[in-house]
Protein backbone atom coordinates (compact mmCIF):
# COMPACT_ATOMS: atom_id res chain seq x y z
CA UNK A 1 0.00 0.00 0.00
CA UNK A 2 1.41 3.31 -1.04
CA UNK A 3 1.12 6.26 1.22
CA UNK A 4 0.77 9.84 -0.13
CA UNK A 5 1.45 13.04 1.72
CA UNK A 6 -0.64 16.20 1.19
CA UNK A 7 0.07 19.79 2.32
CA UNK A 8 -2.95 22.00 3.16
CA UNK A 9 -2.29 25.70 3.00
CA UNK A 10 -4.62 27.76 5.14
CA UNK A 11 -4.73 31.62 4.73
CA UNK A 12 -5.37 32.95 8.17
CA UNK A 13 -5.73 36.62 6.97
CA UNK A 14 -9.27 37.95 6.37
CA UNK A 15 -10.25 38.70 2.81
CA UNK A 16 -8.84 41.92 1.34
CA UNK A 17 -11.50 44.65 1.17
CA UNK A 18 -12.31 48.35 1.36
CA UNK A 19 -14.73 49.16 4.15
CA UNK A 20 -17.01 52.16 4.44
CA UNK A 21 -19.80 54.00 2.67
CA UNK A 22 -19.47 57.78 2.12
CA UNK A 23 -22.36 59.64 3.73
CA UNK A 24 -24.22 62.45 1.98
CA UNK A 25 -22.44 65.79 1.76
CA UNK A 26 -24.09 69.10 2.62
CA UNK A 27 -24.01 71.85 0.06
CA UNK A 28 -21.46 74.52 0.97
CA UNK A 29 -20.07 72.67 4.01
CA UNK A 30 -16.62 71.09 4.34
CA UNK A 31 -16.63 67.32 3.85
CA UNK A 32 -14.24 64.52 4.93
CA UNK A 33 -14.68 60.74 4.95
CA UNK A 34 -12.07 57.99 5.47
CA UNK A 35 -12.27 54.54 3.81
CA UNK A 36 -10.81 51.69 5.84
CA UNK A 37 -8.43 49.13 4.20
CA UNK A 38 -9.00 45.67 5.66
CA UNK A 39 -7.64 42.14 5.40
CA UNK A 40 -4.76 40.80 3.34
CA UNK A 41 -1.23 41.81 4.11
CA UNK A 42 -0.19 45.42 4.51
CA UNK A 43 1.04 47.63 3.06
CA UNK A 44 -1.84 48.40 0.71
CA UNK A 45 -2.05 50.16 -2.58
CA UNK A 46 -5.37 51.79 -3.42
CA UNK A 47 -6.05 52.82 -7.00
CA UNK A 48 -8.79 55.05 -8.41
CA UNK A 49 -10.46 53.44 -11.37
CA UNK A 50 -11.52 56.24 -13.64
CA UNK A 51 -11.40 59.66 -12.01
CA UNK A 52 -12.26 61.48 -8.82
CA UNK A 53 -15.35 63.76 -9.17
CA UNK A 54 -14.47 67.32 -10.15
CA UNK A 55 -13.52 69.48 -7.17
CA UNK A 56 -13.13 66.47 -4.87
CA UNK A 57 -9.91 65.08 -3.46
CA UNK A 58 -8.99 61.47 -2.64
CA UNK A 59 -5.79 60.47 -0.83
CA UNK A 60 -5.02 56.77 -1.67
CA UNK A 61 -2.50 56.49 1.16
CA UNK A 62 -4.95 57.53 3.89
CA UNK A 63 -8.23 56.67 2.18
CA UNK A 64 -9.60 60.17 2.86
CA UNK A 65 -12.25 61.59 0.49
CA UNK A 66 -12.71 65.36 0.98
CA UNK A 67 -14.05 68.67 -0.34
CA UNK A 68 -13.77 72.23 1.12
CA UNK A 69 -17.46 72.84 0.45
CA UNK A 70 -19.29 71.45 -2.58
CA UNK A 71 -21.29 74.05 -4.46
CA UNK A 72 -23.32 71.81 -6.77
CA UNK A 73 -25.96 69.35 -5.60
CA UNK A 74 -26.32 65.89 -7.12
CA UNK A 75 -25.19 62.22 -7.05
CA UNK A 76 -21.49 61.35 -7.18
CA UNK A 77 -19.45 58.14 -7.46
CA UNK A 78 -15.90 56.92 -6.99
CA UNK A 79 -14.51 53.51 -8.11
CA UNK A 80 -11.62 52.00 -6.15
CA UNK A 81 -9.60 48.77 -6.10
CA UNK A 82 -7.14 47.61 -3.44
CA UNK A 83 -3.96 45.49 -3.66
CA UNK A 84 -1.96 44.15 -0.71
CA UNK A 85 1.69 43.20 -0.23
CA UNK A 86 1.06 39.66 -1.56
CA UNK A 87 -0.33 41.14 -4.77
CA UNK A 88 -3.82 40.07 -4.01
CA UNK A 89 -6.29 42.55 -5.42
CA UNK A 90 -9.95 43.36 -5.01
CA UNK A 91 -12.31 43.80 -7.88
CA UNK A 92 -13.14 47.44 -8.67
CA UNK A 93 -15.90 48.66 -6.36
CA UNK A 94 -18.00 51.75 -6.95
CA UNK A 95 -19.06 53.91 -4.02
CA UNK A 96 -21.84 56.46 -4.38
CA UNK A 97 -22.96 59.44 -2.33
CA UNK A 98 -24.84 62.64 -2.95
CA UNK A 99 -24.54 66.37 -2.29
CA UNK A 100 -27.72 67.74 -0.81
CA UNK A 101 -28.82 71.23 0.17
CA UNK A 102 -30.11 72.15 3.61
CA UNK A 103 -33.59 73.67 3.70
CA UNK A 104 -33.57 77.30 2.56
CA UNK A 105 -33.97 79.69 5.51
CA UNK A 106 -33.93 83.46 6.02
CA UNK A 107 -33.17 85.33 9.26
CA UNK A 108 -33.14 88.96 10.33
CA UNK A 109 -34.86 91.43 12.63
CA UNK A 110 -34.85 95.10 11.64
CA UNK A 111 -34.10 97.38 14.63
CA UNK A 112 -35.81 100.68 15.32
CA UNK A 113 -34.35 103.73 13.58
CA UNK A 114 -34.34 107.50 13.76
CA UNK A 115 -35.39 109.94 11.06
CA UNK A 116 -32.32 111.56 9.52
CA UNK A 117 -29.84 109.06 11.01
CA UNK A 118 -27.98 106.51 8.87
CA UNK A 119 -29.48 103.02 9.22
CA UNK A 120 -28.33 99.52 8.30
CA UNK A 121 -29.37 95.93 9.04
CA UNK A 122 -28.70 92.64 7.22
CA UNK A 123 -30.89 89.67 6.32
CA UNK A 124 -29.02 86.36 6.12
CA UNK A 125 -29.91 83.17 4.22
CA UNK A 126 -28.77 79.61 4.86
CA UNK A 127 -29.42 76.38 3.01
CA UNK A 128 -30.75 76.16 -0.49
CA UNK A 129 -28.62 76.36 -3.58
CA UNK A 130 -26.45 79.41 -4.18
CA UNK A 131 -26.68 82.03 -5.45
CA UNK A 132 -29.51 83.43 -3.36
CA UNK A 133 -31.35 86.71 -3.90
CA UNK A 134 -33.46 88.90 -1.63
CA UNK A 135 -36.50 91.03 -2.46
CA UNK A 136 -39.30 92.88 -0.68
CA UNK A 137 -42.50 91.19 -1.87
CA UNK A 138 -45.11 93.02 0.21
CA UNK A 139 -45.55 95.91 2.62
CA UNK A 140 -43.58 99.18 2.66
CA UNK A 141 -40.01 99.92 3.65
CA UNK A 142 -39.36 103.17 5.57
CA UNK A 143 -38.80 105.93 2.99
CA UNK A 144 -35.10 106.42 2.41
CA UNK A 145 -34.19 102.72 2.89
CA UNK A 146 -33.51 100.14 0.17
CA UNK A 147 -32.71 96.41 0.12
CA UNK A 148 -29.65 95.10 -1.72
CA UNK A 149 -30.89 92.00 -3.52
CA UNK A 150 -27.52 90.25 -3.59
CA UNK A 151 -26.28 90.92 -0.04
CA UNK A 152 -29.50 91.23 1.95
CA UNK A 153 -28.37 94.58 3.40
CA UNK A 154 -31.19 97.02 4.17
CA UNK A 155 -29.65 100.48 4.43
CA UNK A 156 -30.09 104.21 3.91
CA UNK A 157 -31.25 107.23 5.88
CA UNK A 158 -34.90 107.23 6.93
CA UNK A 159 -36.66 110.40 5.89
CA UNK A 160 -40.07 109.92 7.48
CA UNK A 161 -40.94 108.84 11.01
CA UNK A 162 -43.60 106.16 11.49
CA UNK A 163 -44.29 102.44 11.91
CA UNK A 164 -43.56 100.24 8.87
CA UNK A 165 -43.91 96.53 8.03
CA UNK A 166 -42.83 94.45 5.04
CA UNK A 167 -42.00 90.92 3.88
CA UNK A 168 -38.59 89.89 2.57
CA UNK A 169 -38.29 86.83 0.33
CA UNK A 170 -35.12 84.86 -0.34
CA UNK A 171 -34.93 82.68 -3.45
CA UNK A 172 -32.19 80.24 -4.45
CA UNK A 173 -31.02 79.02 -7.84
CA UNK A 174 -33.21 75.93 -7.52
CA UNK A 175 -36.29 78.18 -7.33
CA UNK A 176 -36.87 77.49 -3.64
CA UNK A 177 -38.19 80.47 -1.66
CA UNK A 178 -38.67 81.44 1.94
CA UNK A 179 -40.40 84.55 3.35
CA UNK A 180 -39.78 86.60 6.48
CA UNK A 181 -42.24 89.21 7.84
CA UNK A 182 -40.47 92.15 9.50
CA UNK A 183 -41.21 95.62 10.85
CA UNK A 184 -39.52 98.66 12.36
CA UNK A 185 -40.45 101.93 13.98
CA UNK A 186 -38.71 105.10 12.76
CA UNK A 187 -38.71 107.73 15.49
CA UNK A 188 -38.39 111.48 15.21
CA UNK A 189 -34.92 112.79 16.16
CA UNK A 190 -34.37 113.65 19.82
CA UNK A 191 -35.51 117.18 20.58
CA UNK A 192 -32.49 119.33 21.47
CA UNK A 193 -31.48 122.89 22.34
CA UNK A 194 -27.98 124.02 21.44
CA UNK A 195 -25.94 127.15 21.96
CA UNK A 196 -25.81 129.78 24.70
CA UNK A 197 -27.39 133.18 25.00
CA UNK A 198 -24.97 136.05 24.52
CA UNK A 199 -24.36 138.60 27.23
CA UNK A 200 -26.34 141.83 27.13
CA UNK A 201 -25.85 145.51 27.84
CA UNK A 202 -28.08 147.62 30.01
CA UNK A 203 -30.62 149.69 28.06
CA UNK A 204 -29.43 148.36 24.68
CA UNK A 205 -31.74 146.33 22.39
CA UNK A 206 -30.97 142.62 22.78
CA UNK A 207 -31.67 139.50 20.72
CA UNK A 208 -29.99 136.09 20.97
CA UNK A 209 -31.03 132.59 19.93
CA UNK A 210 -30.71 128.98 21.01
CA UNK A 211 -31.09 126.52 18.12
CA UNK A 212 -33.96 124.03 18.33
CA UNK A 213 -33.45 120.72 16.48
CA UNK A 214 -35.09 117.33 16.33
CA UNK A 215 -38.68 116.40 17.04
CA UNK A 216 -41.25 116.70 14.27
CA UNK A 217 -40.18 120.23 13.36
CA UNK A 218 -43.12 121.99 15.02
CA UNK A 219 -42.21 123.77 18.26
CA UNK A 220 -44.27 125.47 20.94
CA UNK A 221 -44.62 126.46 24.59
CA UNK A 222 -41.41 128.42 25.13
CA UNK A 223 -41.06 128.88 28.85
CA UNK A 224 -38.77 129.34 31.86
CA UNK A 225 -38.83 126.31 34.16
CA UNK A 226 -36.51 127.63 36.87
CA UNK A 227 -34.86 130.91 37.76
CA UNK A 228 -35.80 134.22 36.16
CA UNK A 229 -35.00 135.92 32.88
CA UNK A 230 -33.04 139.19 33.01
CA UNK A 231 -35.42 142.07 33.59
CA UNK A 232 -36.76 143.43 30.31
CA UNK A 233 -36.25 140.23 28.26
CA UNK A 234 -38.76 137.61 27.09
CA UNK A 235 -38.81 134.29 25.19
CA UNK A 236 -40.35 133.50 21.81
CA UNK A 237 -40.08 130.81 19.12
CA UNK A 238 -38.96 132.03 15.72
CA UNK A 239 -38.75 129.14 13.25
CA UNK A 240 -36.18 126.78 14.72
CA UNK A 241 -34.86 129.33 17.21
CA UNK A 242 -35.73 129.88 20.87
CA UNK A 243 -35.22 133.62 20.95
CA UNK A 244 -34.54 135.79 23.97
CA UNK A 245 -35.10 139.45 23.20
CA UNK A 246 -36.02 142.85 24.58
CA UNK A 247 -34.11 145.64 26.31
CA UNK A 248 -32.35 144.81 29.60
CA UNK A 249 -33.39 147.13 32.41
CA UNK A 250 -31.00 146.02 35.16
CA UNK A 251 -27.35 145.07 35.53
CA UNK A 252 -27.30 141.50 36.84
CA UNK A 253 -26.12 137.93 36.32
CA UNK A 254 -29.17 135.71 35.77
CA UNK A 255 -29.26 131.91 35.87
CA UNK A 256 -32.37 130.26 34.49
CA UNK A 257 -33.60 127.19 32.60
CA UNK A 258 -35.61 127.46 29.39
CA UNK A 259 -37.74 124.73 27.82
CA UNK A 260 -39.67 124.05 24.61
CA UNK A 261 -41.96 121.27 23.28
CA UNK A 262 -42.25 119.58 19.89
CA UNK A 263 -45.42 118.37 18.20
CA UNK A 264 -44.51 114.70 18.69
CA UNK A 265 -44.65 115.04 22.47
CA UNK A 266 -40.99 115.62 23.30
CA UNK A 267 -39.75 118.27 25.75
CA UNK A 268 -36.25 119.66 26.14
CA UNK A 269 -34.74 122.16 28.56
CA UNK A 270 -31.38 123.90 28.88
CA UNK A 271 -29.79 125.90 31.69
CA UNK A 272 -28.35 129.30 30.87
CA UNK A 273 -26.41 132.06 32.63
CA UNK A 274 -26.61 135.55 31.15
CA UNK A 275 -24.68 138.59 32.30
CA UNK A 276 -26.22 142.01 31.65
CA UNK A 277 -23.40 144.51 31.84
CA UNK A 278 -23.57 148.26 32.15
CA UNK A 279 -22.74 150.27 29.06
CA UNK A 280 -19.08 150.97 28.36
CA UNK A 281 -17.97 154.29 29.81
CA UNK A 282 -15.70 155.90 27.17
CA UNK A 283 -13.48 158.93 27.20
CA UNK A 284 -15.50 162.11 26.59
CA UNK A 285 -14.88 163.43 23.09
CA UNK A 286 -16.44 166.78 24.05
CA UNK A 287 -13.91 167.60 26.78
CA UNK A 288 -10.73 165.94 25.50
CA UNK A 289 -7.66 167.99 24.71
CA UNK A 290 -7.13 169.09 21.13
CA UNK A 291 -4.03 166.92 20.72
CA UNK A 292 -5.78 163.63 21.60
CA UNK A 293 -7.40 161.19 19.17
CA UNK A 294 -9.98 158.67 20.44
CA UNK A 295 -10.51 155.15 19.05
CA UNK A 296 -12.04 151.75 19.93
CA UNK A 297 -15.41 153.18 20.85
CA UNK A 298 -13.67 156.20 22.41
CA UNK A 299 -12.06 153.99 25.10
CA UNK A 300 -8.50 154.53 23.77
CA UNK A 301 -6.86 157.96 23.84
CA UNK A 302 -3.67 158.64 21.85
CA UNK A 303 -1.47 161.76 21.86
CA UNK A 304 -0.95 163.18 18.36
CA UNK A 305 1.69 165.87 18.97
CA UNK A 306 4.80 166.19 21.16
CA UNK A 307 5.50 168.57 24.06
CA UNK A 308 1.94 169.73 24.57
CA UNK A 309 -0.27 168.85 27.53
CA UNK A 310 -3.54 167.13 26.69
CA UNK A 311 -6.07 165.59 29.06
CA UNK A 312 -9.19 163.49 28.71
CA UNK A 313 -11.96 162.54 31.15
CA UNK A 314 -14.60 159.78 31.11
CA UNK A 315 -18.27 160.48 30.45
CA UNK A 316 -19.61 159.21 33.79
CA UNK A 317 -18.91 160.82 37.17
CA UNK A 318 -19.61 159.64 40.71
CA UNK A 319 -20.54 161.69 43.78
CA UNK A 320 -21.16 158.88 46.28
CA UNK A 321 -20.42 155.19 46.73
CA UNK A 322 -17.29 153.06 46.25
CA UNK A 323 -16.05 152.60 42.70
CA UNK A 324 -13.19 151.07 40.73
CA UNK A 325 -11.79 151.49 37.21
CA UNK A 326 -8.54 150.70 35.36
CA UNK A 327 -6.41 152.48 32.79
CA UNK A 328 -3.96 150.46 30.71
CA UNK A 329 -0.86 152.16 29.32
CA UNK A 330 -0.83 150.96 25.71
CA UNK A 331 2.19 152.95 24.57
CA UNK A 332 4.66 155.28 26.30
CA UNK A 333 7.18 157.32 24.35
CA UNK A 334 8.88 158.81 27.42
CA UNK A 335 9.15 157.95 31.12
CA UNK A 336 7.40 160.98 32.59
CA UNK A 337 4.59 162.06 30.26
CA UNK A 338 1.49 160.20 31.53
CA UNK A 339 -0.72 160.95 34.55
CA UNK A 340 -3.68 158.77 35.48
CA UNK A 341 -6.26 159.66 38.10
CA UNK A 342 -9.51 161.53 38.59
CA UNK A 343 -10.86 165.07 38.63
CA UNK A 344 -13.64 167.38 37.65
CA UNK A 345 -11.95 168.04 34.37
CA UNK A 346 -12.92 171.21 32.53
CA UNK A 347 -12.17 171.66 28.82
CA UNK A 348 -8.75 173.11 28.37
CA UNK A 349 -7.27 171.61 31.56
CA UNK A 350 -3.62 171.00 30.96
CA UNK A 351 -2.94 167.83 32.94
CA UNK A 352 -4.52 165.65 35.60
CA UNK A 353 -3.69 167.09 39.05
CA UNK A 354 -3.12 170.63 37.80
CA UNK A 355 -6.13 171.94 39.72
CA UNK A 356 -7.02 171.57 43.40
CA UNK A 357 -9.78 169.16 42.38
CA UNK A 358 -7.44 167.02 40.25
CA UNK A 359 -5.73 163.95 41.69
CA UNK A 360 -3.13 162.11 39.64
CA UNK A 361 -0.69 159.18 39.75
CA UNK A 362 2.31 160.34 37.73
CA UNK A 363 4.30 157.99 35.47
CA UNK A 364 7.42 158.72 37.52
CA UNK A 365 5.76 157.20 40.62
CA UNK A 366 4.79 160.52 42.21
CA UNK A 367 1.27 161.60 43.05
CA UNK A 368 0.15 165.10 42.08
CA UNK A 369 -2.54 167.56 43.20
CA UNK A 370 -2.90 171.29 42.59
CA UNK A 371 0.22 171.05 40.36
CA UNK A 372 2.32 169.83 43.32
CA UNK A 373 4.02 166.41 43.06
CA UNK A 374 4.60 164.21 46.11
CA UNK A 375 6.66 161.07 46.66
CA UNK A 376 4.29 158.14 46.41
CA UNK A 377 4.92 154.76 44.69
CA UNK A 378 6.41 152.83 41.76
CA UNK A 379 6.90 154.24 38.27
CA UNK A 380 4.99 152.66 35.39
CA UNK A 381 5.10 152.35 31.61
CA UNK A 382 3.78 150.58 28.53
CA UNK A 383 1.84 147.42 29.35
CA UNK A 384 1.15 148.36 32.98
CA UNK A 385 -2.40 148.57 34.32
CA UNK A 386 -3.24 151.29 36.81
CA UNK A 387 -6.19 150.54 39.09
CA UNK A 388 -8.06 153.44 40.71
CA UNK A 389 -10.40 153.00 43.69
CA UNK A 390 -12.53 155.95 44.72
CA UNK A 391 -14.74 156.23 47.79
CA UNK A 392 -16.81 159.16 46.62
CA UNK A 393 -18.76 159.25 49.87
CA UNK A 394 -15.66 159.41 52.09
CA UNK A 395 -13.81 161.35 49.36
CA UNK A 396 -10.73 159.11 49.24
CA UNK A 397 -8.64 157.85 46.30
CA UNK A 398 -6.22 154.87 46.05
CA UNK A 399 -3.95 153.80 43.18
CA UNK A 400 -2.62 150.32 42.24
CA UNK A 401 0.01 149.24 39.74
CA UNK A 402 -0.70 145.80 38.23
CA UNK A 403 -2.86 144.81 41.20
CA UNK A 404 -0.52 146.12 43.95
CA UNK A 405 -1.82 149.09 45.93
CA UNK A 406 0.73 151.87 46.12
CA UNK A 407 1.94 153.76 49.19
CA UNK A 408 0.33 152.15 52.22
CA UNK A 409 -3.02 151.93 50.45
CA UNK A 410 -5.71 149.51 51.58
CA UNK A 411 -9.02 150.53 50.01
CA UNK A 412 -10.85 147.50 51.42
CA UNK A 413 -10.04 148.74 54.90
CA UNK A 414 -10.47 152.39 53.93
CA UNK A 415 -6.93 153.29 54.99
CA UNK A 416 -3.70 154.57 53.43
CA UNK A 417 -5.43 156.58 50.72
CA UNK A 418 -3.33 158.58 48.23
CA UNK A 419 -5.66 161.59 48.54
CA UNK A 420 -8.51 162.85 50.65
CA UNK A 421 -10.69 164.86 48.30
CA UNK A 422 -12.82 166.88 50.69
CA UNK A 423 -12.81 169.91 48.43
CA UNK A 424 -13.62 167.99 45.24
CA UNK A 425 -16.96 167.97 43.39
CA UNK A 426 -18.17 164.87 41.48
CA UNK A 427 -15.24 162.78 40.29
CA UNK A 428 -14.46 161.64 36.74
CA UNK A 429 -11.80 159.10 35.67
CA UNK A 430 -9.12 161.04 33.83
CA UNK A 431 -5.72 160.79 32.14
CA UNK A 432 -3.25 163.19 30.57
CA UNK A 433 -0.28 162.83 28.22
CA UNK A 434 2.49 165.35 27.63
CA UNK A 435 5.77 164.61 25.87
CA UNK A 436 5.29 161.85 23.39
CA UNK A 437 3.34 161.81 20.20
CA UNK A 438 1.98 158.26 20.28
CA UNK A 439 1.47 157.94 24.04
CA UNK A 440 -1.76 155.96 24.43
CA UNK A 441 -4.04 154.82 27.29
CA UNK A 442 -7.26 152.74 27.41
CA UNK A 443 -9.95 153.06 30.06
CA UNK A 444 -11.72 149.97 31.48
CA UNK A 445 -14.85 150.53 33.54
CA UNK A 446 -16.62 147.13 33.44
CA UNK A 447 -15.76 144.04 35.50
CA UNK A 448 -15.51 141.85 32.41
CA UNK A 449 -12.71 144.08 31.11
CA UNK A 450 -10.67 144.34 34.30
CA UNK A 451 -7.26 142.76 34.62
CA UNK A 452 -7.61 142.74 38.42
CA UNK A 453 -10.53 142.33 40.79
CA UNK A 454 -11.91 145.47 42.47
CA UNK A 455 -11.20 145.80 46.20
CA UNK A 456 -13.78 144.34 48.54
CA UNK A 457 -16.83 146.61 48.70
CA UNK A 458 -16.03 148.48 45.47
CA UNK A 459 -18.16 148.30 42.29
CA UNK A 460 -17.30 148.57 38.61
CA UNK A 461 -17.37 152.23 37.56
CA UNK A 462 -19.73 151.56 34.65
CA UNK A 463 -22.55 150.39 36.93
CA UNK A 464 -25.06 153.24 36.87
Amino acid sequence: MTRQRYVLLVDINPALSILGQPPAATLGEAYSFMFQYFGGTAPYTCTVVGSVPSGWSFNPATGVLSHPGPSTPGALSLTLKLRDADYRETAPTTYTWSVVALPLQIAGDAPAGTQGTAYTTTYTATGGVAPRTFAVVSGTLPPGLSLDGSTGVLAGTPTTAGAYSWTVRVADSASATEDLADSAAIAYPTLALSGSYAGGTLASPYSSDLTISGGDGSYSNARVTSGSLPAGLSLSIVGSALRLSGTPTAVASSTFTVAVDSGDGQTVSKAQTLQVQPPIVPWDSATKGANITLANGNTSATKTTSNAHSAVAATLSKSSGKWYFEVRVDASISTDGIIIGAEKLAPGSTFVGAASYGFGYYQTGQKINASTPYTFGASYGAGDVIGVAIDATAQKIWYAKNGTWQGSGNPSAGTGEAFSTAAAPSIFPAASVFYGSGDSVTIRTRAAEFSYSPPSGFTEWADP
